[in-house]
């Protein structure tokens, strides 16, 4: 038989005592730098499983033979144990420790000797290999060549007849793409198949990258189970692992390129950074994981400090973030300013003082999908749902007690008698769903400092011309042509529903709750009252939601609308806020708001139209846009910026004319994924 020379010196180096090498310290960072085993509300400690572990290797409240199941495989418990007990064993006295490892091993050895199943996927090809796998590492010289083979047979689950990765019968994507890879990595590296190794460390390295499917998007959000923000939940999930995998690789020949990590970094810092407050994920961000208890983004710190020791040239930003999600730095350290998620159709405005978010959807992009009994409540999260956050608790555990029509933001058809609508997975969102929006309008626009979001809803039966204006310590509100198609639907627009923290102080036409002050500047009923309520996490997660009693005081306030059609306006004044903004417009076709001394104008344009300010300066716009001009007082420049809410390729050409003087500024939108990111350009003044 005949080789060619590449195949040889394939052959040498793939035998090579280098390989050996580089995989002994793969096997060392693996067991080194392992996943986190999640711990489940209602499970018993570490110290009681020890305490009720039988002589057989098994629980005695576990069921090895029930695999049937929706969601939660409660007899994976076994494995949480078993990893929860091995990891407890590191920090115990020599006895002590080889007691723990002893009995880690012993459920090890049972569970391969049952080879228990479920039928659910997640579980079935994820979860338990996962699990399965921690263990193997850390007993690998252990456990016999009968236990090995099952062991890595578990771990090979999600691999087709032909090598594919599949999830679901479909070939696994995103952050289960990862979740599976990874498997395979600790197989092969117990295998000591280099090369096995390495397709697999490539094939997640695949996954860092910008994606118009899901995973990281060019704006730095991040997409799973179709167009749907997940940068909590699957994305807290994706960092979490891909930093860890770039330490688990380090230092061998399986390392991750520096533009992986580049990105990786970027993700963290300058896309998850601005969808939190401290350690408290911006609620609208985390998909159906808002209805689990103590979810929050701690778990990035982890994934902070391994970007870190990298080294990096932005590691000093990293470990500052890591404390901040640790609670051991103030929240008013993080970087400030003004995002938009065009991919998304989110933005934020972080400064000193606070976090405030808008979430919007359109035919682009769905809300927060509901699935495996989880978030059946959350109907209205992606209709213009607004966070505000001081110190990051403020909706910290309290969405047992939500009354689930009244979401801070949304203004939509109040009848607490009538179901809400069931979003089953993709029913809120996908194109011939009743539920889906029914618009395009939908986006932001900013220059990094201030900005301005925007959408047309057009969902499940209400219709309004909402707005939102940043400005410093000021976010102005504005909704116009609000109707329903049935018309003695009672129509209303929350402001806030957190928990109620202090005294509520009324005037007619204002509220002040917690350093906030609500101003109404239109139409409408304001209301503001603090309840007291009672409630479970089983009311939204049927499954496996704790059905402990929650109780406390919770703040609402809203603007109950009378007219048809309606409009609403008010201002949000955050601490001490300074002169207050001017509302210039609040019509279907043109919103409008200014600064008190006209140097910061925002405007949106859902048809072509002219805004003509105050000081006689008009401004034309040729296409639907979103315009910002900020022109400081004095200066012989000044600073536009336009944002394509409809996505649409093409030119928008704004025209800025006062007196017999104007000038005309093209901005060239480009195609998708582009196509909404809001540009700035600097101009003479005219």
């Amino acid at each position: 038989m005949k080789f060619s020379l590449l195949t040889i010196l394939a052959l040498f180096f793939m035998n090579s005592p280098l390989v050996a090498d580089n995989l002994d310290a793969l096997h060392r960072q693996l067991r080194e730098n392992p996943p986190p085993v999640p711990v489940v509300s209602g499970d018993i400690s570490v110290h009681e499983a020890l305490a009720t572990l039988r002589a057989d290797g098994t629980w005695a409240d576990l069921d090895y033979t029930d695999g049937t199941s929706y969601r939660i495989y409660p007899t994976s418990a076994h494995l949480r144990r078993a990893n929860l007990i091995m990891d407890s064993a590191a920090g115990a006295e020599p006895a002590e420790r080889e007691r723990r490892r002893r009995a880690a091993h012993q459920a090890l050895s049972v569970w391969l000797r049952l080879d228990p199943q479920t039928n659910q996927n997640w579980f079935q090809s994820i979860g338990v290999p996962q699990w399965v796998g921690r263990l193997l590492l850390e007993f690998s010289d252990e456990v016999t060549p009968a236990e090995k083979k099952i062991a890595l047979s578990i771990l090979r689950r999600c691999v087709s007849a032909d090598g594919e990765l599949i999830y679901s019968g479909q070939p696994a994507t995103g952050q289960n793409l990862q979740w599976q890879a990874a498997l395979q990595i600790v197989g092969a590296c117990l295998e000591r198949d280099a090369a096995r190794v390495e397709h697999h460390v490539r094939r997640i390295e695949r996954e860092m990258q910008i994606t118009t499917a899901e995973g990281i998007q060019v704006d730095l959000s991040f997409h799973q189970h179709g167009s749907q923000l997940y940068s909590g939940g699957y994305g807290q999930s994706f960092i979490g692992d891909a930093a860890r995998l770039a330490v688990q690789t380090g230092g061998t020949r399986f390392a991750l390129k520096p533009e992986s990590v580049e990105l990786l970094t970027r993700f963290l810092l300058d896309g998850q950074q601005a969808m939190l407050r401290g350690r408290r994920w911006d609620f609208t961000a985390i998909g159906r994981e808002i209805a689990r208890e103590n979810r929050d983004a701690s778990p990035l710190a982890g994934a902070a400090d391994h970007l870190a020791s990298l080294g990096g040239p932005r590691s000093d930003e990293l470990r500052s973030f890591a404390r901040r999600l640790r609670g051991e730095e103030s929240p008013e350290g993080a970087p400030a300013g003004f995002r938009v998620f065009w991919r998304s159709d989110f933005v934020s405005q972080t400064r000193p003082a606070f976090h405030f978010a808008v979430r919007i959807t359109s035919t682009r992009m769905g809300g927060s999908e509901s699935g495996n009994g989880e978030n059946e409540s959350g109907t209205y999260l992606g209709d213009g749902a607004t966070t505000l956050m001081r110190t990051g608790d403020e909706y910290h555990g309290v969405f047992p007690l939500w009354d689930w029509r009244r979401i801070p933001g949304v203004t939509n058809a109040y009848q607490p008698d009538v179901p809400l609508p069931f979003h089953d997975w993709n029913q809120g969102f996908a194109s011939d769903s009743a539920y889906a929006p029914g618009s395009s309008f939908a986006g932001g626009a900013g220059d990094g400092r201030d900005g301005l979001a925007a959408m047309t809803l057009d969902r499940l039966g209400v219709h309004a011309a909402k707005a939102w204006f940043f400005q410093g310590d000021t976010v102005v509100c504005l909704g116009a042509g609000i109707r329903a198609v049935d018309p003695a639907a009672p129509l209303a627009t929350t402001l806030e529903q957190c928990w109620a923290r202090g005294e509520v102080t009324r005037g007619d036409t204002w509220a002040r709750h917690n350093g906030v002050t609500y101003h109404q500047l239109g139409d409408g009923i304001l209301h503001a009252d603090t309840t007291r309520r009672t409630g479970t996490w089983r009311t939204l997660d049927r499954l496996q939601g704790s059905t402990r009693t929650v109780e406390g005081d919770v703040f609402t306030a809203w603007i109950e609308h009378v007219a048809a059609p309606a409009a609403y306006a008010y201002r949000i004044d955050i601490g001490e806020a300074g002169a207050a903004p001017h509302v210039l417009a609040n019509t279907e076709n043109i919103q409008a708001v200014a600064s008190a001394a006209g140097d910061l104008v925002q405007m949106v344009f859902r048809a072509p139209g002219e805004m003509r300010l105050p000081d006689g300066l008009s401004i034309c716009a040729d296409q639907p846009c979103f315009v910002q001009l900020r022109r400081p007082v004095g200066a012989t420049s000044w600073t536009l910026t336009a944002g394509n809410p409809t996505h649409r390729v093409g030119d928008v050409r704004i025209t800025l004319a006062i007196a017999s003087d104007s000038k005309t500024t093209t901005f060239s939108f480009p195609d998708s994924p582009l196509a909404g990111q809001p540009q700035t350009r600097t101009l003479a003044r005219p």
